[in-house]
């Protein structure tokens, strides 16, 4: 396994989605429901501060500014406890490396800092294992930006970064190595988006109500236990979304495709390469949904090595 410790600092890189919370190597939904008292099977139970917290079993509607309740401290905890355990640690010394969409980055970075390091040292319980840790720095940086970092010096023309989330999509353009600004941006429609539409017109054609989970597996490209039919009707829906929200939209925002290598990450990316009809060499998709958490962590140590850290 990786080491990934620097002066005895763990690098956890953490991707807060509005859907998924996703570390280099966990992924949970990013929802939590605090319960009264302990239920009997410990699997995804987080206690901390005396109370408990039944956490990713399902997803919230949350803020668009992430400090603004909880849940999303709480959701870091379980993160950083899913990645230790795979770790095989179980205390130590935590540089959380997280992310923020381009256009809250300079208005919310600070503030998402020091949310995430409103108590340095934590000792809590998640999955009926002890945890105790010191968070001794948090790193942020632009959502999407690790896709590109690491080949930066090295690109050619001009190129277009789209980490298509749940709810937004972020954009991020370089020409040669240097930042576009006017082509850097966030916005609506995200595949939350193209999931509550799918639902709305599922139900109207068939009078039926269809659960997140199926239309997940079905975007994702899983077998699932839909008749052809429906499966005919969620590609035609599907496509209108990548075809409209996400194509048509960045096109509008003045992204070319025809002049612009475009890279699309995040967990939308094997949505639109399935359902895009983009099959030319224009075109990149990262499909790891873990790149960005794993990218965090590549760019945090990078500064500590610069810092001789």
């Amino acid at each position: 396994m990786e080491n990934k410790k620097k002066d005895n600092a763990i690098i956890i890189g953490i991707d807060h989605g509005y859907g998924f919370m996703k570390t280099a190597s966990s992924i949970m939904k990013s929802g939590i429901k605090e319960v009264p008292v302990v239920p009997p099977f410990a699997h995804n139970i987080l206690e901390y501060g005396n109370r408990v917290y039944v956490v990713g079993q399902c997803r919230q509607n949350h803020e668009v500014k992430k400090t603004d309740t909880p849940d999303y401290y709480i959701l870091t905890l379980a993160a950083i406890a899913a990645e230790l355990k795979i770790r095989n640690r179980k205390r130590g010394n935590v540089i959380i490396a997280a992310g923020l969409p381009y256009s809250f980055f300079s208005s919310q970075r600070e503030e998402f800092k020091k949310y995430l390091m409103q108590n340095e040292n934590v000792k809590y319980r998640y999955c009926d294992i002890d945890y105790e840790i010191h968070i001794s720095n948090v790193f942020i940086f632009p959502q999407g930006f690790p896709v590109i970092s690491e080949k930066l010096d090295s690109l050619q023309g001009k190129n277009t970064v789209v980490d298509v989330g749940s709810r937004t999509l972020d954009v991020l353009t370089f020409q040669e190595n240097e930042a576009q600004h006017e082509y850097c941006f966030s916005m609506q429609g995200g595949t939350i988006d193209c999931i509550e539409s799918i639902q709305k017109d599922f139900m109207s054609k068939y009078q039926v109500s269809l659960e997140e989970n199926i239309i997940q597996d079905f975007l994702q490209g899983k077998e699932g236990q839909l008749k052809e039919e429906h499966c005919t009707f969620l590609e035609q829906l599907t496509r209108f979304y990548v075809r409209n929200s996400v194509l048509s939209a960045l096109e509008a925002k003045g992204i070319s495709f025809e002049f612009t290598h475009v890279t699309f990450c995040g967990g939308g990316a094997v949505v639109v390469k399935n359902y895009g009809d983009l099959h030319t060499s224009q075109f990149t998709f990262v499909e790891d949904i873990h790149a960005n958490a794993k990218g965090f962590e590549y760019l945090c140590k990078g500064i500590l090595r610069q810092n001789g850290k």
